[in-house]
């Protein structure tokens, strides 16, 4: 007996066998973005692209070479250079002044930042030339940033009442001039850099007036604090915070040598060498270039980890202005060498401190190994040599080595990992690039904040350029994917099309099948990523096609009708049809259903309304209706989903036979150019109409798909038909089949013989496509209002009316099963469909042709709206799944082991004391113990409701019971309490627990009018009791004259009997009608139907006849799995007679 049985122990099996459930109108949310994550999402990464660029510099000097201002005493040795020179030997060396030489020396080195922008240089200029200047250089600059270069070093400090000092006319007096006025003659944006002491003095007016919310677009860089002055130190150069912003690589080397007294550890290195270090900024293999390259990777990753992302993105990821961008880099420098000097620098937008952020020592220990090369790879002139080979840092292979631990252990708890800037850095590289990009997908592939946290660090151009690689296809499709789950914006989907070359050659070079050797397409065979690309770890090349499906699918769905005939022109639709019939293969098998799903989702974006296409796929390769048709019988409830969906975007071409559509664009074929195939005529009237008719008949024989997804499809299919052919559920031509006017006497072409075998265009193979080209109409040739022209009445005119009502008739024979369907959501939605049609076309029905109204014009009427699939957002769940990161199954094992010894302690424990209290009949006790222990019990459990139906949990001191008031109740037997319960639709029969070994089981309802139904959360986890909410429910059998059924757990399966013609199995796991089995004869009826508990998938049926004879049928292994014939089934009965 199974009360008798012990618990199965065997938790390693029973974790492989859980059934997992969940509505699927309530997709699971493992990427639903938070409010927060909303709002960052569209925040920080998208509108912080400011368009502004900096293309205008305007540099104000006032050195006045070799006088000292009045307010400063300098006490030599002191520091003099700017920009690496002495003035005052420049002066005598050159014959020219100091200043001027100075200047060049400094638009050189911010030529060296960006070399497009215009420069100029002003040279110790009075007061009036200088607000000329500023007003000549925003008229260049227009609406574009202008910096503006101060460099005060040879006049007083700057005021307390915000003053700059400039010259008079005769350069004999200092004139002070107010940012306020510099600020109206420059206009804005600008970016302010003021090399001076005091120049936190600026910054403190600024704030005072409410600059910063009046000029939001301005940016300032002062080299101080207020009442600061700069440090004179004669190591440094006077121009310390210039040195800083334009040429970083020697700032921080001359810092590092000689003012961090690090010259003592490096005796062979001179002054004279720093300078000299060989190598090119822009060629990252030259020492030069790899410090450039690291220091990028050092600056952006500290204020990636400092800074808000709202600031980070307006400051270190601008869309245009890289200008700015190398600015702050080297602010941040410069707030690191600076404060050594007891200078602080400050900027508007206020920066947080950054100084001691430990990647600062990972800049020190690369500036040390090239310092350390020096002598080697330098001859005594200073002059390369070229037989020393160069060691390079090891800087960004530690960084992808700490980020591969983060990925590895990290979560979105913890603080976003500091390498994320460097990995993209290293994209970059051709020698870091394969790894940076497998660890880039590792980590989109934790969560939509990972996606969103990569895209505020600024990986879309990287992964846009990246396209262009073909041997990367493999990897990039993976991080799109996930790019695409998150952000579908107009603006991700423009920079995609903007790549150089076309995303359709790309991801359709992933989607298109290999070829095999015989030079046919093997699709049974498995298939292997090839070995000239590159590929993540642990995905299949089915998993790529299906994510290339996915995207392929956005583009259209994104980009719209521009993407559709790119597309189409590509050459998208044979590699979607081959797709679709891909076979299962042993290797990667469980990724084929995502595949022919996502295959028919972008086969039905790639046509939708466009009638050149449709028409192509109705005529061409044996009628694709019928290369659809089997996915509608498929294992998986998203790829008989999908197919409906596909079915529907052929439907209603029949329809314009007789109300021609007026089209915003319309196109035309055309041969290819490559092809010597000449274009087929295009299909005819009846082709079409039977088309309709054929997707009819395959639509109705999923209408009970037990899967309330695919049901819901079929009713948004069925809505295309009244939608095109403009007839209400409630009409004459309809009534009959709906019950809601009078009988129309209408015979019904279901019940016909096939008639599209007929007239469908039969060919022997694929052919070319044609290439779609749009048709620019002629002024005046068509009605821009949107009026619908009437085709000349043709001989066959009658008829397609007449098919037209019988067609619409059985439209509506289809859609009144949907009226009563078990699942409440689809129920109302069936029932609003049938409204909304009543109220749209119910009003007349046309019988010629005549005017159909625009389809923009019935979007804006006010009325109540059809509603649209979603199934293209829901199967996107699918690839929110990580597909590196599995879960292990030892500490899920451990949990419920353990969950599994408290359970039977607790049970041992509730029998002892039941048996104290007799409770319980000892084996010599007498019987009316339980008598009472029932009469106890059962007022908690229903009142004064009778118990239809009762299972006990198998470890926990638990039942739920099913009453006669249809109420299911979770009963904890020790506490006599109602934990929680959930009123169902009808009269119970059975009731069965699903996955009772986890955390989450579901309970599973038949009831007498032969619905199936699965509710979860009845079982609460925690001590809280959930509200329970229905999983799943469809109509099993119409009408059963007995409802007997049992759980299988070994297969998720239950075996259904409530017609006296046959047994089915339903396959909970594929939401599917798994097999149907006959019964022997007629006049039977199932009394018990019991599978078997050990796993061996053995079925027991008893079958009365009458009272005169009882048969026991037994069902194995073998038989179960095909469709057995009556005369195997008998040869497994034993009869018993009365």
């Amino acid at each position: 007996m199974k009360g008798n049985r012990g618990p199965d122990t065997s938790s390693e099996v029973r974790l492989s066998k859980e059934l997992s459930l969940y509505s699927p109108f309530e997709p699971p949310s493992t990427w639903a973005l938070s409010e927060e994550e909303e709002e960052q999402k569209t925040t920080d990464w998208r509108l912080g692209k400011d368009r502004t660029k900096t293309n205008h510099v305007l540099l104000l000097l006032c050195l006045n070479v070799g006088i000292d201002p009045p307010d400063v005493l300098r006490v030599e040795p002191c520091a003099k250079i700017e920009c690496w020179t002495d003035p005052l030997i420049a002066q005598s060396k050159m014959l020219t002044k100091g200043s001027e030489v100075i200047g060049d020396l400094l638009i050189q080195q911010y030529k060296s930042l960006q070399k497009t922008a215009t420069y100029k240089a002003c040279l110790e200029l009075s007061d009036d030339d200088m607000k000329y200047q500023l007003q000549a250089m925003r008229k260049k600059a227009k609406d574009g940033r202008v910096l503006v270069h101060y460099n005060g070093h040879g006049v007083p400090r700057v005021t307390q009442f915000g003053e700059l000092w400039f010259f008079d006319p005769d350069h004999t007096q200092y004139v002070p001039v107010t940012i306020t006025e510099i600020m109206g003659r420059i206009g804005t944006p600008t970016i302010y850099v003021l090399d001076c002491s005091n120049a936190g003095a600026i910054l403190h007016y600024w704030y005072k007036h409410n600059f910063h919310q009046t000029r939001q677009k301005d940016i300032l860089i002062c080299a101080c604090r207020r009442h600061e002055d700069l440090p004179l130190n004669p190591i440094l150069p006077a121009d310390l915070l210039t040195s800083c912003l334009t040429t970083p690589i020697r700032a921080s080397l001359e810092w590092y040598f000689h003012y961090s007294q690090r010259e003592c550890l490096l005796p062979n290195i001179t002054k004279e060498m720093i300078a000299a270090v060989p190598g090119n900024a822009a060629d990252r293999k030259t020492p030069l270039g790899e410090l450039t390259w690291i220091f990028t990777a050092v600056t952006d990753a500290i204020a990636w980890c400092a800074l808000p992302r709202n600031l980070f993105n307006r400051l270190f990821r601008p869309r245009f202005d890289m200008l700015q961008v190398a600015l702050f880099r080297g602010f941040l420098l410069a707030d690191r060498v600076m404060r050594e000097t007891g200078c602080v620098p400050v900027s508007h937008p206020p920066l947080p401190e950054t100084h001691s952020h430990p990647l600062w020592e990972a800049w020190e220990l690369a500036l040390e190994g090239i310092l350390s090369q020096l002598p080697s790879m330098l001859n005594a002139d200073l002059t390369p040599n070229p037989s020393y080979t160069y060691r390079p840092s090891s800087f960004f292979s530690e960084q992808l080595t700490a980020f591969e631990i983060w990925v590895e252990f990290g979560s979105s708890s913890q603080p976003a990992p500091d390498q994320l800037p460097c990995i993209i850095q290293g994209l970059s590289s051709h020698q870091y690039r394969v790894r940076s990009l497998r660890l880039l997908a590792r980590y989109l592939d934790l969560g939509s904040w990972a996606v969103i946290d990569a895209l505020s660090c600024g990986v879309m151009p990287y992964v846009c350029r990246l396209l262009q690689q073909s041997d990367l296809v493999f990897i990039m499709v993976v991080i799109w994917s996930k790019i695409l789950l998150v952000d579908k914006t107009e603006a991700t989907f423009s920079d995609l099309i903007k790549v150089q070359v076309p995303p359709a050659k790309v991801f359709l070079e992933v989607l298109s099948p290999p070829s095999s050797g015989n030079g046919q397409d093997d699709k049974s065979a498995p298939q292997e990523i090839p070995s000239t690309h590159y590929s993540m770890e642990g995905t299949t090349i089915l998993q790529c096609k299906a994510m290339a499906c996915f995207i392929l699918s956005s583009l259209l769905d994104g980009c719209g009708l521009d993407a559709q005939i790119t597309l189409w022109n590509s050459g998208l639709l044979h590699p979607c049809l081959a797709a679709m019939g891909q076979q299962p293969v042993e290797e990667g098998g469980e990724a084929v259903p995502l595949l022919k799903a996502w295959a028919a989702m972008c086969f039905s974006k790639l046509i939708k309304n466009i009638p050149v296409a449709i028409d192509h796929c109705i005529d061409e390769v044996k009628c694709h209706v019928h290369d659809l048709a089997p996915l509608l019988q498929d294992h998986n409830q998203q790829v008989r989903a999908a197919a409906c969906v596909a079915l529907s975007q052929l439907i209603g071409r029949g329809a314009s036979l007789l109300f021609k559509q007026p089209e915003p664009r319309r196109f035309e074929r055309r041969r290819d150019s490559a092809s010597a195939e000449a274009l087929p005529p295009p299909p005819t009237g009846k082709v079409l109409i039977f088309t309709d008719l054929a997707i009819l008949q395959y639509l109705s024989d999923v209408v009970s798909d037990p899967s309330p997804l695919v049901r819901q499809e079929v009713l948004h299919a069925l809505v295309k038909y009244y939608v095109a052919y403009k007839i209400a559920p409630n009409s004459k031509e309809t009534a009959d089949a709906m019950g809601l006017l009078h009988q129309v006497d209408t015979k019904s072409l279901l019940d016909e013989e096939n008639p599209t075998t007929n007239y469908s265009h039969v060919s022997g193979g694929t052919k070319a496509l044609p290439i779609l080209t749009e048709v620019v109409p002629e002024f005046g040739s068509e009605d821009l209002d949107g009026e619908s022209v009437p085709e000349s009445q043709s001989p066959d005119i009658a008829e397609y009316y007449d098919l037209r009502l019988k067609l619409m008739h059985d439209v509506t024979s289809v859609l009144k099963s949907l009226t009563n369907d078990p699942y409440p959501y689809l129920e109302a939605k069936v029932n609003q469909v049938i409204d909304t049609l009543n109220a749209q076309y119910g009003k007349s029905t046309p019988q010629s042709p005549a005017r159909s109204p625009h389809p923009l014009e019935r979007q804006k009427s006010n009325g109540p709206r059809l509603p649209k699939s979603s199934l293209y957002v829901w199967m996107q769940t699918e690839f929110q799944k990580p597909l590196f990161s599995v879960e292990e199954a030892v500490p899920a094992l451990e949990r419920r082991k353990f969950r599994e010894q408290i359970n039977r302690d607790t049970i041992q424990g509730n029998i002892s004391k039941c048996n104290e209290k007799n409770y319980l009949p000892s084996p010599s006790g007498p019987a009316e113990k339980i008598t009472k222990a029932q009469i106890s019990i059962t007022p908690v459990v229903s009142g004064n409701q009778a118990i239809v139906d009762s299972k006990f949990r198998a470890f926990m001191p638990q039942a739920v019971i099913a009453d006669s008031n249809n109420t299911i109740s979770l009963v904890d037997l020790t506490t006599r309490s109602v934990l929680n319960s959930v009123r169902h639709r009808a009269p119970i029969c059975q009731s069965f627990v699903l996955n009772d070994a986890t955390d989450t089981p579901s309970i599973l309802v038949t009831d007498q009018n032969g619905c199936v139904s699965v509710y979860s959360n009845i079982c609460p986890a925690g001590p809280a009791a959930t509200k329970p909410s229905l999983v799943t429910s469809f109509m099993a059998t119409r009408n059963p004259t007995r409802v007997c059924a049992d759980w299988q757990p070994a297969d998720r399966a239950l075996i259904y009997a409530g017609d006296s013609s046959k047994i089915q199995l339903f396959s909970l796991e594929d939401d599917r009608l798994q097999q149907s089995i006959s019964l022997p004869s007629r006049g039977v009826d199932v009394s018990v139907v019991k599978a078997d508990e050990q796993g061996t998938r053995t079925v027991c049926v008893f079958l009365f006849f009458g009272t005169q004879r009882i048969s026991f049928i037994k069902l194995s292994e073998a038989l179960l799995s095909r469709n057995p014939s009556l005369h195997e089934i008998n040869q497994t009965r034993i009869s018993y007679y009365s």
